[in-house]
């Protein structure tokens, strides 16, 4: 496998994981509530319960960059169509394709990975719950005199592209808010990896009843352990409602260039 930034890492990781949920499937609500173990159940209600994250249908926010750049992130959560804007370069999924605009200044072959990469960090740990996902629990992680709660997250060998890739929540035993992601990156290789990367979630807010993130910090990990702080990702201007969209802002322009599949 080639050698990545940790941004590439990050895009190859989730398109995996973020290709078994494009389409989500309409269930009861206690039917979903029924997928979930008894103490993930408490970390989606610590976060607004995921009954009510189910009745939203888009989610916007701005993704501030290094150098003051924005990009703003447009999801429908149904569908998980996505529109990405910035002065830079335009990238769209309309539920098929993955485009972007001509004079994008971004990496056509990369698009695709990209397009929901930080949607999927962004919406812990609803994402989590997704269908086609299995759960068991695992040992406690412990950091800094804390101990926090963990389940792995796996997918069938038939949902994704990356579906021996694995993830990790670990959550607060007092607050029961989700504090840690950890995840593995196996596409595009022979075998599957064990090395686990990690995020920490501290900086909350509420949004619609809903406990969203405002900033990721990732940490470099040794012996599949987090150690120190590294990249950080921040957003701003939240915004999550049951409003539709509507589809046509989804839809290539007549010069838009398609991603790679």
């Amino acid at each position: 496998m080639k050698k990545f930034s940790a941004i590439a890492i990050m895009l190859v990781s989730f398109y995996g994981f973020s290709q078994s949920a494009n389409k989500v499937s309409e269930v009861s609500a206690e039917s979903i509530t029924e997928r979930f173990p008894n103490k993930l159940n408490s970390m989606f209600a610590a976060h607004g319960t995921y009954e009510h994250w189910d009745t939203m249908n888009q989610l916007s926010f701005d993704l501030l960059k290094k150098g003051g750049a924005t990009e703003t992130h447009l999801v429908d959560l149904k569908s998980r169509k996505t529109l990405i804007s910035s002065s830079k370069f335009t990238i769209g999924f309309d539920g098929n394709d993955v485009w972007m605009n001509a004079e994008g200044k971004f990496p056509i072959e990369r698009a695709r990975f990209y397009h929901n990469l930080y949607f999927y960090f962004y919406a812990m740990p609803f994402v989590l719950g997704d269908p086609g996902i299995t759960y068991s629990k695992v040992a406690d992680l412990h950091f800094e005199n804390k101990t926090y709660t963990g389940y792995k997250i796996a997918y069938g060998s038939n949902i994704g592209d990356s579906p021996d890739d694995n993830y990790f929540v670990y959550f607060d035993k007092t607050s029961l808010q989700m504090t840690w992601l950890g995840y593995t990156v196996t596409y595009g290789d022979d075998k599957p990896s064990t090395e686990i990367h990690y995020i920490k979630y501290t900086d909350w807010g509420k949004v619609n009843e809903l406990v969203l993130p405002k900033t990721l910090q990732w940490y470099d990990s040794e012996n599949n352990l987090p150690k120190t702080p590294s990249n950080s990702a921040e957003f701003e201007n939240i915004q999550v409602s049951g409003k539709m969209i509507d589809a046509s802002k989804f839809v290539k322009p007549t010069d838009g260039v398609i991603g790679e599949k």
